[in-house]
């Protein structure tokens, strides 16, 4: 009887244990994301769900002119952007999407006649494995593309996940970097969010639920940034 015990309450320190790595990222948590992403990179080979493919077809079907076009994924697709701006602006955002899935589909934005192009894109690609490299090289390549068609191209820093995602930090600190040099000699204008979003690293609670998506207040942020670019 007194071994059972020993054995029950074993497992029930191994239960709480691995319930505490994963809710408050206790060691070997961040580590093991770490390694999963060094170890495991994304070959750019990713299945797409139902719902993207009848999004995308959607959006591939129907089109209307739009001066303005948001372009990306989920931060695109769930703001009401024609509302908060008060002007029509065309919406090609899809939740889930990375920047295999945007280069592929960058027709979408394109095909609105748009003089003005907003993208965000990068989290996801995070949580996929994609390399830094190739998800700054995907948006750079869009960005090309666009401008090629006489567009005006602005790229949105990806914003820093709140406390409980944190983990992802570090790689949107890579990517923004990256991508704010490459601003400087390229075929965007870059526009950083998190220095009122996230001004020390993480992601303010009072701009998300979750710690990922935005909130109003969050898209309120945002708005103020976008503003004088508009016009």
């Amino acid at each position: 009887m007194a071994k059972l015990t020993g054995v029950a309450a074993l497992v029930a320190v191994a239960a709480m244990y691995g319930y505490a790595v994963g809710k408050y990222e206790l060691f070997p948590y961040s580590v093991m994301y770490d390694l999963k992403k060094k170890l495991s990179p994304s070959d750019g080979n990713i299945k797409r769900n139902p719902i993207y493919i009848n999004k995308s077809n959607l959006y591939e079907t129907f089109t209307s002119k739009n001066d303005i076009v948001m372009f990306g994924d989920s931060y695109m697709e769930y703001g009401n952007w024609s509302d908060i701006f008060q002007v029509k602006i065309g919406n090609r955002g899809i939740a889930g999407d990375d920047t295999v899935g945007m280069l592929a589909r960058v027709d979408q934005a394109w095909k609105e006649s748009p003089r003005k192009v907003f993208i965000m894109a990068g989290i996801n690609d995070i949580d996929k494995n994609i390399p830094t490299s190739v998800t700054v090289k995907n948006i750079n390549d869009m960005a090309s593309m666009l401008n090629q068609k006489g567009i005006e191209v602005y790229v949105n820093s990806v914003v820093y996940s709140g406390e409980s995602q944190k983990k992802r930090n570090k790689y949107i600190s890579e990517i923004n970097s990256q991508l704010e040099k490459l601003s400087k000699h390229s075929h965007f204008t870059y526009i950083n969010l998190n220095d009122v979003i996230a001004p020390h690293g993480v992601m303010l609670k009072s701009y998300s639920s979750d710690d990922t998506h935005l909130n109003s207040e969050g898209y309120k942020i945002w708005r103020d940034k976008l503003e004088q670019y508009m016009k």
